[in-house]
This record gives C-alpha cells, sequence and structure tokens, in this order.
C-alpha cells in the first residue's frame, strides 16, 4: 500500500485534524457501512460517511471493482477533498456548478488501485487512514493535493477554477489568474 510517511507530511500542511474511514461488513446483511473519525481531545468522534450515489442504487461496496466501491471511492474523496455530496452528484450528472469535482475526476482509479484491493469478511472492519489517501495522492497525482482554488469575479459572477487538469503548476495557475485580473479589471474598477 502507500506510505504513512508521505501522508503525514501533506496532512501536516494542511493544518487540520486528520480522519479515518471505517469500513465495516456487517454481520446479518453483509452491507457495507463507512463511518468517518476524527481525534479530539475527548477521543474519536464518529458520524457516517453521506453516500455519493453516482453508479450504486444499493451502496457502497469493497473488494472489487463495481458501481459499489465506485461510490465508496467517490464518497470517501468528497469528503477528503471537503465537496458536499449534492455538489459531487450534480456535477457527476452534469447538472452542478462550474465548480469541478476532485472527487468526480479521481473516483475511478481511486476505486482500482486502493478500495478494489481491500478484501473485507462479513462482520469485520477496515480503517483507511487519510494519510493513505495523501500519500496515494501523491504518488499518483501530486497536482490534487492541494484543494481547488478559485478566482471569482463579483461584478459579470464569472469564476476561474483551480482545475489541476489544466493549471498543475503554480506558474500556470498564477498565469491564469494574472489573465483573469487583466480581463476583468474593468469589472473591478
Amino acid at each position: 500500500m502507500y506510505g504513512k510517511e508521505l501522508g503525514e507530511l501533506s496532512l501536516a500542511k494542511q493544518e487540520r485534524r486528520a480522519k479515518l474511514y471505517r469500513i465495516e461488513r456487517a454481520n446479518e446483511t453483509g452491507s457495507i457501512s463507512i463511518l468517518v473519525g476524527v481525534a479530539g481531545s475527548s477521543g474519536i468522534r464518529w458520524h457516517p460517511l453521506p453516500h455519493c450515489n453516482l453508479h450504486s442504487p444499493t451502496g457502497f461496496e469493497v473488494g472489487y471493482s463495481g458501481s459499489g466501491p465506485a461510490d465508496t471511492a467517490a464518497s470517501i474523496l468528497a469528503d477528503y477533498f471537503g465537496e458536499e455530496r449534492t455538489v459531487v452528484e450534480r456535477a457527476w450528472r452534469g447538472r452542478g456548478p462550474t465548480r469541478p469535482s476532485v472527487a468526480v475526476k479521481l473516483h475511478q482509479v481511486f476505486k482500482f488501485e486502493v478500495i478494489a484491493t481491500i478484501q473485507l469478511e462479513t462482520g469485520n472492519s477496515y480503517t483507511l487512514d487519510e494519510s493513505t489517501i495523501a500519500a496515494w495522492l501523491l504518488q499518483k497525482h501530486p497536482e490534487y493535493l492541494n484543494p481547488l482554488a478559485s478566482v471569482h469575479c463579483p461584478a459579470c459572477d464569472e469564476t476561474l477554477w483551480r482545475e489541476p487538469d489544466i493549471y498543475g503548476t503554480v506558474e500556470t495557475w498564477d498565469q491564469a489568474v494574472h489573465e483573469f485580473n487583466l480581463e476583468h479589471a474593468n469589472h473591478l474598477a
């Protein structure tokens, strides 16, 4: 799997508490549920991970490359990148705001490379540490390590989003922001 030492460096720069994703397979039904844990002074607080319903009407799954694992991947990445479930679903269906969804862009490859490798027997659980996600990103998609940035013109309501596929380097993004500001300078005067 991916080394935690790489991910810990990325998480430290983000200045937020690391999350855990506890994936559980129920004894009775064999269905998958996922809890998100955040460590605090009084221990780890757990809450259910919202299901981003992109492919699977039956919910989360792991251990193979189907629709359930795809939704698991999308949902975990949405939480990791701070994207709302409804925004991800709307972006997937082409009905969303103009903001790109990193979860939508990366969920299939994350499914194949991480989620499909998790083998989980009935009654067992698996904890996916956020640093593992950060290490995977660092190794496979370093352009996505930082959250999406944007520049907005309030006069015309146009937004330029920093999509790593387009503005992968800092220099490319800085040049795009400069050009955006020049184009919208008369709106801001």
